[in-house]
């Protein structure tokens, strides 16, 4: 199972990110969007979408040099 979701995961364009966090400021959803718990943001991909459990949802993008 986990050498499938790797592989769907790799193969994937972005992703769509649904967090339990329910972040209330502004300071506290820039941080979980850009690294949230420090494993579940892949930053090869082009763009994340992260839900947030109480609605809120934001884009993580990467840039390439």
């Amino acid at each position: 199972l986990n050498k499938r979701s790797i592989s769907a995961i790799e193969r994937s364009a972005f992703l769509v990110v649904l967090d339990d966090h329910s972040p209330d400021k502004w300071e506290e959803t820039g941080s979980l969007s850009m690294h949230g718990s420090g494993g579940d943001r892949w930053c090869d991909k082009s763009f994340s979408v992260v839900v947030y459990r109480n609605g809120e949802a934001a884009v993580h993008a990467g840039t390439s040099n």
